[in-house]
């Protein structure tokens, strides 16, 4: 788990060559934007939290579509209705 860490949208360019992730959680972790969400797009996971992230919006969630989640948290994001 990497909540509540100071980790950024380049930290998650470092992580996406974890090609065996399949969970992670990025909760509460206040740097990270729709851009790090482009990185964990390539991964393949299947359990990805983010609660509490403000920088992540519809943009940087719709990337996830390209992962096979089964769980999926994002309790006090910015995701619209519109995403």
């Amino acid at each position: 788990s990497l909540a509540n860490s100071d980790i950024d949208d380049q930290d998650l360019k470092l992580l996406s060559y974890c090609s065996q992730l399949r969970e992670l959680d990025i909760s509460y972790c206040e740097s990270i934007g729709n851009a790090g969400m482009s990185h964990i797009a390539k991964l393949p996971l299947r359990a990805f939290l983010a609660r509490g992230c403000p920088l992540i919006g519809d943009e940087g969630y719709a990337k996830l579509r390209a992962c096979p989640l089964e769980r999926l948290s994002l309790e006090n994001s910015l995701l619209s209705n519109n995403g």
